[in-house]
């Protein structure tokens, strides 16, 4: 188990890495689509959210050190319980897979492979989630961790240079379709903290598991900054009520962004930063998704089980056909289960908390 342990700074870019990838697969869009110029608030609110379940999570894993949300699961209710949250986590950390996949295997075939195969580009991705799990985990969030940096570095790169091409009055009306929109009903964008769910396996991987707290907290403040300028530079360089959800993403930005007369297209370098930061995520996935299997099994050997699930993981890339199947995928099943797991895992942190205090006072 030590050579599956991590250091601080790994932990919190393999958090990181999660929402960066969100970033890629056109959540800032997402956002912008459904609270028009009032995203910037929207992002903070549900920043704040996401900032309070984390420390939440801490605080209810305070009592279970060492010990993941399936430990926690078989403590309140037996294997059957820690068996229904292992499945409900495995399929949701599945259909991000695919769903990711999918998404950077189509957007490589319209910008750069017209001609290319869809199952070809599916492979390339799958062998480096193979050669990536076949390594350590620790080796794993080394490279991720590095690969975290350059990219953070290189998007704080255009950021700065889009400041430009900056118009102030596009960030009105400031609540956008209106505070419900906004405040309420873009609660639903909480799922862009998907590394919340991430947190809920990642403390039996800490070397120094006092740290828990700090690696969430400053994971998630990373994300939200991320999130945040990501959409910030969205909504002040184009107008938000000429964004389509099949029109505008961040890639837009890397092509309009001009750094010097010797750099004006940098596109192609940040589609490379973008495959190699997929690549990385779909790693870290398949690497939780092995866990849960195990956890739940006697198999001691992973690697037949890895060829498995990337033999399932194409299956499931090449079931998806067309842009309306991918946004219900993303927009409706993913995030109802995602919210799904979340509720279900705090209430039985918060029961296994109440029966940890009731056995300690008798």
């Amino acid at each position: 188990m030590d050579s599956k342990k991590i250091c601080t700074a790994e932990a919190i870019a393999l958090l990181v890495m999660i929402m960066i990838n969100q970033v890629i697969l056109g959540l800032p869009k997402t956002i912008i689509v459904n609270s028009g110029s009032g995203a910037w608030i929207n992002v903070i609110v549900i920043s704040i959210i996401a900032i309070f379940l984390a420390v939440l999570i801490t605080k209810l894993f305070k009592k279970f050190p060492a010990s993941d949300i399936l430990d926690v699961s078989e403590l309140v209710g037996g294997k059957i319980l820690k068996i229904i949250v292992s499945i409900i986590f495995f399929s949701l950390f599945f259909l991000t897979s695919i769903i990711c996949l999918r998404y950077i295997v189509e957007t490589l075939i319209l910008i750069y492979f017209k001609n290319t195969n869809i199952l070809f580009l599916i492979l390339l991705f799958v062998i480096g989630i193979i050669i990536a799990n076949r390594k350590s985990f620790t080796s794993l969030a080394r490279a991720n961790y590095i690969l975290t940096i350059v990219i953070l570095t290189a998007m704080l790169f255009l950021f700065v240079f889009s400041t430009k091409l900056f118009v102030p009055e596009r960030l009105f009306p400031l609540l956008g379709y209106g505070p419900n929109q906004t405040l309420l009903l873009g609660l639903s964008n909480l799922s862009a903290f998907s590394g919340l769910a991430y947190i809920l396996f990642i403390l039996p991987f800490l070397k120094e598991a006092n740290s828990f707290k700090k690696i969430n907290i400053i994971a998630i403040v990373i994300s939200s900054l991320y999130l945040f300028f990501s959409v910030l530079c969205l909504l002040l360089i184009f107008p938000f009520t000429s964004i389509t959800e099949n029109l505008l993403s961040v890639y837009l930005l890397t092509r309009i962004v001009e750094y010097s007369s010797f750099l004006q297209r940098a596109d192609a370098i940040y589609i490379l930063f973008w495959i190699l930061a997929i690549l990385s995520y779909l790693s870290i996935n398949m690497f939780f998704m092995l866990h849960i299997f195990q956890k739940n099994t006697n198999i001691k050997n992973h690697t037949g089980i890895l060829y498995a699930l990337s033999l399932v993981v194409i299956a499931g890339s090449l079931i998806i056909e067309g842009a309306a199947e991918h946004r219900f995928l993303q927009n409706t099943i993913y995030l109802c289960l995602f919210f799904f797991a979340m509720v279900l895992s705090l209430i039985i942190l918060f029961i296994a908390n109440w029966k940890r205090k009731k056995h300690s006072s008798s």
